[in-house]
């Protein structure tokens, strides 16, 4: 704003001071004195001047009590933290600095994705105008209600807001906020329609396995050798399918007869904005959570053979185990798989099952055949056989008898009791 002069001729007003060729003002609020250095100014008579009228301006706001850091001095550390206060902070505001400063360094990369969409498309055109003393477990209720009435379930709907109560969760504990209306949410009864497609889906999902025969049938089907390799074993090993995909060959130890299982492959997208295209990206993540985690697989002969039968095509050139036979490349994802998985059966004649089952199907074989249970939940990665006697307790044989379950009460004696005496048929009939 003018060139520098001597500082002799120069008249300071009040406040304001020269520190060499930086000027800065001071003033007193709250009991504290602050000293902000204006950059954009130099020592020249007009810039002291207009640093003198931007502290007039300042002090006025502290008499009146509408002093703001973030209007009078946007990039003081100050202004930072009064944007963050509950009068001012949005539930966008929050949302971005949960992301950023926690978000971002304790939640895994997928899960990270998933949150900022959810933000992005869901929670921000809703709520994220509303400061945080303005939102109360209501706006909760009415978006969950209207939502519900298009037939989305409440774990989708929990899935969506759940970045909203983990930014809730933790503005408690930095003390951003008082109230956390997630406290009092109670979740609404779902639709008719809605708990009829969950039913639909649960009926889906039911155990049915393949048998020895459609095994055999769908790997005469199998056309391509690769195909043929993966779906033996699928069957013959119990893992996922993104387990499956993941496995390479330096987890295999064909001395001991042993695959480390210790990975999963997902294909997901990760998203930043709303607008922009959706990043597609194949992860590597740890195995299922709450299971066993890493764990050593027993490899049954087929799968073996099935190994060895694969070696020649990857072992050489790829990580992988495993390629898709028409790309020669390492399979990326569960629809990909599923694809032909359903063909392979139209062409064996049987039922199609989701691939999924192959694991179902493992476990039931194994447990039909009197396998110890304890050994069969590692085999599967669970860590204890809760979850096994949960799902497969139809295949689990009772040793007390070779007829299937023992009764142990005497039925019998027990009925000739309690079982009224009918009257004889008529003759006629």
């Amino acid at each position: 704003m003018g060139r520098a002069q001597s500082a002799k001729a120069l008249k300071i007003p009040r406040g304001v001071q020269l520190r060499g060729d930086t000027v800065r003002i001071n003033f007193s609020r709250l009991g504290q004195r602050h000293y902000i250095t204006l950059p954009d100014l130099k020592p020249t008579q007009t810039d002291l001047d207009w640093a003198a009228g931007i502290l007039a301006k300042a002090k006025r706001d502290i008499r009146s009590g509408t002093f703001k850091w973030s209007e009078h001095f946007p990039d003081h550390k100050l202004a930072k933290s009064e944007l963050r206060s509950p009068d001012n902070l949005t539930i966008a505001g929050l949302l971005d600095i949960y992301l950023k400063e926690y978000a971002s360094h304790r939640k895994a990369d997928l899960t990270l994705d998933n949150y900022r969409y959810y933000t992005n498309r869901f929670i921000k055109p809703e709520f994220g105008h509303l400061i945080l003393p303005e939102f109360r477990v209501g706006h909760i209720t009415q978006w969950v209600t209207r939502m519900g009435n298009r037939h989305i379930s409440n774990t989708t709907l929990k899935s969506y807001l759940s970045p909203l109560r983990s930014a809730f969760k933790y503005a408690k504990s930095q003390n951003l906020v008082e109230y956390n209306p997630f406290v009092d949410f109670e979740w609404p009864e779902e639709s008719r329609q809605t708990l009829q497609k969950k039913r639909a889906r649960k009926k889906q999902k039911k155990l049915d396995v393949f048998t020895l025969e459609d095994i055999s049938q769908l790997l005469a089907a199998a056309e391509r050798p690769q195909e043929a390799h993966i779906i033996q074993f699928g069957f013959w090993s119990g893992l996922r399918p993104e387990e499956l995909f993941a496995l390479h060959w330096e987890d295999i130890d064909f001395c001991r007869g042993i695959a480390c299982i210790s990975r999963a492959k997902v294909f997901r997208r990760g998203y930043s904005m709303i607008e922009e295209e959706p990043e597609e990206r194949e992860v590597l993540k740890e195995i299922k959570t709450g299971e066993l985690g890493e764990r050593d697989l027993v490899l049954l002969p087929s799968a073996l053979s099935a190994l060895v039968r694969q070696q020649p095509y990857t072992q050489n050139h790829s990580p992988f185990v495993f390629h898709a036979d028409y790309s020669n490349k390492p399979w990326r994802n569960t629809n990909q798989f599923r694809n032909r998985f359903q063909k392979l059966c139209i062409l064996a004649g049987i039922r199609y099952r989701r691939p999924y089952m192959m694991r179902h199907t493992y476990a039931s074989m194994l447990l039909k055949e009197g396998e110890n249970e304890n050994f069969v939940a590692r085999q599967l990665g669970h860590v204890d056989t809760q979850m096994l006697r949960k799902v497969y307790g139809e295949f689990i044989p009772d040793t007390a008898s070779d007829n299937g379950y023992q009764l142990r009460g005497d039925w019998q004696a027990i009925e000739k009791v309690h079982t009224p005496t009918l009257p004889a048929p008529d003759s006629d009939i």
